[in-house]
């Protein structure tokens, strides 16, 4: 769950809030902070410069195209 993040930050572009939940990125489950770096991470080794994410909001669960730098 996202808790804080920088408003000004590539998570809040990405259109991430806290009280989010990633669930996965790149189609590897994330259940941790770790997980989420190494699939972000797996993401970027693979040459790409976007990362898909799935994340459950209050709302819905939707997909979120996280930019890499």
């Amino acid at each position: 769950m996202i808790t804080d993040l920088d408003p000004a930050g590539v998570a809040a572009e990405s259109g991430l809030s806290a009280g989010d939940i990633i669930l996965d990125v790149g189609g590897s489950g994330v259940k941790t902070p770790a997980d989420f770096y190494k699939a972000l991470t797996g993401v970027h080794n693979l040459g790409k410069r976007i990362a898909l994410a799935r994340v459950k909001s209050s709302e819905a669960t939707r997909f979120v195209a996280i930019r890499l730098g």
